[in-house]
C-alpha cells in the first residue's frame, strides 16, 4: 500500500523519476519515485521490477519540454 520510494546516491531531497508498474494478475498500478537516482541506478530498479512476466514498468523522467502527442487541438 502506499507510494515506494528508491533512494539513490544522489541528493535524495530530488525526485529523478516516477516508476509506473503494471501488475497483470493482480489487476493493479503502482507508483514509484526514484529520488536521487543516477541512470545506473534507475536500471538497476526497472531490471528489479520487470523481473516477472506479469509486472512491467515505465519509468518517466521529469523534463520542461511536452512531448508532441501531449499537445491538444485547440
Amino acid at each position: 500500500e502506499g507510494i515506494s520510494v528508491y533512494a539513490g546516491s544522489g541528493d535524495c531531497n530530488k525526485v529523478s523519476a516516477l516508476v509506473i508498474a503494471a501488475d497483470i494478475l493482480a489487476k493493479e498500478l503502482d507508483v514509484k519515485i526514484l529520488a536521487g537516482c543516477n541512470e545506473d541506478e534507475e536500471d538497476a530498479v526497472l531490471r528489479f521490477l520487470n523481473q516477472t512476466d506479469y509486472q512491467k514498468t515505465v519509468l518517466i523522467h521529469r523534463g520542461n519540454e511536452l512531448p508532441s502527442w501531449g499537445f491538444t487541438d485547440n
